[in-house]
């Protein structure tokens, strides 16, 4: 009867002992079920943040693409601005060259009519 009862005794000690690991274990899964389900929200947020980035991204390379494109529209249009400039350059200097070249005939003219004038003031007297 001794011998049933310290069995007894260590059966209801190993149960016992058993039920507190049962406990602990049964902590530990809600305890990593809990962390799981956060983790999973978190990937899911990761995702959405992820998601973000890369429409962000992609609308930054249009954004970019058309800097570029108006980038070179300005250069072009710089370009025709430069041309249009010294067109008006190589046309002030004909203009120059006309204007002298008007300024010796006028001066001819005038020395003509001098003459012309002197000639006929010989051919009066």
């Amino acid at each position: 009867a001794d011998e049933v009862r310290t069995l007894a005794n260590k059966t209801q000690s190993y149960t016992e002992e058993i039920q507190t690991i049962i406990s602990k274990l049964m902590t530990y899964v809600q305890d990593a079920d809990r962390t799981i389900s956060q983790a999973m929200g978190l990937s899911v947020k990761s995702d959405e943040l992820i998601e973000i980035v890369v429409v962000s991204y992609s609308e930054l390379v249009g954004l970019m693409n058309t800097l570029k494109n108006v980038g070179g529209k300005l250069t072009a249009l710089n370009r025709e601005e430069q041309e249009a400039a010294q067109l008006v350059v190589d046309r002030i200097r004909d203009f120059e060259q006309m204007n002298h070249v008007y300024k010796e005939n006028l001066n001819i003219v005038q020395a003509s009519g001098h003459e012309i004038d002197g000639w006929l003031k010989q051919q009066q007297a």
